[in-house]
């Protein structure tokens, strides 16, 4: 009961946060005119200017269409009943579907849709672990289904937003992989559940894991099934975008055609499904306005989002009243207590994978040799890639006397690729329980270390030949290619190497997995040592520089401290306004000339900053790309100082200045 209750508390907060946000954006801080647009004033004109006319005949459309997938998910309810061999009449799926979604209003929590479904089509078949099975199967068909839609909507947002072509590579790259697995682990259940008994997990996580396993194996005698309701279940979505469509056209949404609407309702969905909110509350506004917004307008995006809900709620149980009306509804506790019976017979079928103890040992030698052999590698190939980009960065950028970049990257690039050597631990693991095969533990050492290395090597590479070599500019074609081929071989090399240092240690240590252990922080610490030892040998002489004037200064001190980056507009010293809080600065300025109409010189710091240094403009003192400097024959201010008798020192955290 209490668990029930902070549930509650926590998405009626979250809901009421939500449009809290959209109404008055500055209680969270945002400026206040951040939805402009949004107020229930603009809400309720805009409703009164619409062509009723058109809005009745597009929210007919809308209602006609959350209808039909409504229908297609009783399909689809149907489709997994008989591949199960248990036959209910399409009109009495079709009942308890809308009984269920009208009970579930006063019936809450697990007495809803789901709780009635199986209650009723156990009674009529007297099969509850098949029509429990059917359950559990039809969620995960679903989520499968609602991720391949938003593979397939996701560019469509290009028309929307300025899409970085590299980011969404990667973005569809994941949705593409957790699909492709999906699909696999649909068809091969064991694969989840060999790991689960392998694995160190909670008992409620095996339980649950089981459970899906057992009720996917269940179709293993007709898979054809299976790909019509992942179908079936994209229909249900599918009719979600088009009722959208239909609310968006009623609300008269300029600028938003099919195609925007295609990309946002997907997004709605999985907001919906995995926030913690009731039947998509606030997620289905904030969503459109955040999306749609600069389109349609915030309060056109807001209403026709708002309406999903409706449509997607009333128009059921609008079709429900009939049987609230016509019929007796079912008596709370003794529903309660076919459920619970319903559920405890389910619960007497057998999930749990067997595996004999040699099976047991096999699979538990291998999975955490890999596991273990992934986070190695991917450490070790971290540290290689810190080397080469610290290497890299003091042979672009002159006078960098800073050389802990050798050893504190190594450290840091360990501890950030040890998670990339253990995803491509995590694919190699799934071809292999696929396979039902393990090969020799230096062969996926390997290939994890290839992997992470060709990953980060590639995440890196680019952002260098963009930024040092091209100047902003996206790499072309053959620019990839080569750097393709850069990071290919040089991750070859080190494959090379690192698996002749690994089969070394397997002869000395043998099979005691702490000697594994041992050479595996020898390894590092020896990759830590040679970036050290880089770090020495590239590291200037500093010599304490001479210093005698000339003549001898009598000015004041001089201090110059510049904060880089803080726009002016934010710090209340220039604008009365701005939110930010600087009680120092502002009792700094009390004392000080504030000149209030100073103007950059250039969009970025290093080019700005050599005009501070210099007084000249960018082109001229050419210190304007990311690896460039001011040229020996460009005089300073501090030079100048230095010649009128100051003693003059620098510091700095940015390599920029």
């Amino acid at each position: 009961m209490i668990k029930k209750l902070i549930a509650v508390v926590i998405k009626v907060v979250f809901i009421g946060s939500i449009f809290i946000l959209l109404f008055s954006p500055e209680t969270f801080g945002f400026p206040e005119d951040k939805f402009e647009e949004l107020s229930f004033a603009s809400l309720l004109d805009h409703i009164k200017g619409l062509d009723k006319g058109t809005a009745i005949f597009w929210l007919g459309f809308a209602a006609a269409i959350k209808i039909a997938g409504i229908m297609a998910g009783v399909v689809r309810w149907r489709i997994l009943l008989r591949g199960q061999g248990v036959h209910i009449p399409f009109w009495y799926l079709t009942k308890c579907w809308f009984w269920g979604r009208a009970i579930g209003l006063f019936l809450p929590g697990t007495l809803g849709l789901d709780g009635y479904r199986l209650v009723e089509s156990s009674r009529y078949t007297g099969e509850a672990i098949k029509c429990a099975t059917v359950i559990v199967v039809e969620k995960l068909t679903g989520i499968i289904a609602l991720f391949g839609l938003v593979f397939l909507t996701i560019p469509l947002g290009m028309r929307l937003f300025d899409f970085n072509l590299i980011v969404l590579a990667i973005v569809l790259t994941i949705l593409g992989g957790f699909i492709s697995v999906s699909l696999i682990l649909l068809f091969q259940p064991r694969i989840v559940q060999v790991l689960v008994a392998v694995l160190p997990l909670p008992q409620v996580i095996k339980a649950k894991v089981n459970k899906i396993g057992a009720a996917v194996t269940a179709y293993g005698h007709n898979r054809m099934v299976m790909f019509k309701a992942l179908f079936f279940g994209l229909c249900v979505h599918l009719a979600i975008c088009l009722m959208y469509f239909g609310t968006a056209t009623a609300m008269n949404a300029e600028n938003t055609g099919l195609l925007d609407i295609f990309f946002a309702s997907p997004l709605i969905i999985v907001g919906s499904v995995f926030a913690p909110t009731v039947s998509g509350a606030g997620v289905r506004e904030v969503v459109m306005v955040t999306v749609l917004g600069g389109q349609a307008g915030e309060e056109v995006s807001f209403l026709f989002g708002h309406l999903g809900l409706w449509f997607g709620e009333i128009v059921p149980f609008l079709l429900s009243l009939p049987l609230l009306l016509l019929t007796s509804r079912p008596n709370r506790d003794e529903l309660m207590s076919d459920i619970e019976a319903v559920r405890a017979e389910a619960s007497h079928a057998d999930e749990t994978i067997h595996l004999t103890p040699e099976e047991l040992s096999y699979y538990q030698n291998n999975v955490f040799g890999v596991i273990f052999g992934g986070i190695v590698a991917g450490a070790l190939a971290g540290a290689v890639i810190s080397i080469i980009e610290a290497q890299w960065i003091v042979n672009s950028l002159t006078g960098l006397r800073e050389m802990g970049i050798f050893g504190w990257g190594a450290v840091a690039y360990a501890g950030i690729y040890a998670c990339v050597g253990l995803g491509v631990a995590g694919v190699l693991l799934f071809f292999y329980l696929l396979l039902n095969k393990f090969p020799n533990w230096k062969v996926s050492f390997g290939l994890s270390y290839l992997g992470a290395f060709g990953a980060g090597g590639m995440i890196i590479g680019m952002f260098r030949l963009k930024r040092d070599v091209l100047g902003g500019m996206n790499p072309g074609m053959g620019d990839l290619i080569q750097l393709l081929l850069y990071v290919g071989g040089a991750g070859l090399i080190g494959m090379a190497v690192f698996c002749i240092g690994a089969a070394i240690v397997g002869m000395v240590v043998g099979k005691r997995p702490l000697g594994y252990v041992g050479g595996a922080i020898a390894g590092w610490v020896i990759v830590f040592i040679v970036a050290k030892v880089l770090g020495g040998i590239n590291a200037p002489e500093v010599s304490a520089p001479d210093f005698e004037p000339t003549t001898k200064a009598e000015g004041p001190n001089i201090f110059l401290i510049a904060i880089d980056t803080l726009r002016a507009d934010y710090v209340p010293v220039f604008n009365p306004d701005a939110v930010a809080k600087t009680p120092n600065f502002e009792a700094f300025a009390q004392d000080t000339i504030t000149y209030t109409k100073g103007t950059s010189q250039a969009s970025w710091t290093k080019a700005s900053f050599g005009t501070i240094f210099s007084g000249m403009y960018p082109e001229c003192h050419t210190a304007t790309t990311k690896t460039a400097s001011l040229p020996q024959g460009v005089e300073t201010f501090p030079e100048l100082l230095q010649a009128g008798g100051y003693y003059t020192q620098g510091f700095s955290n940015n390599p920029n200045i």
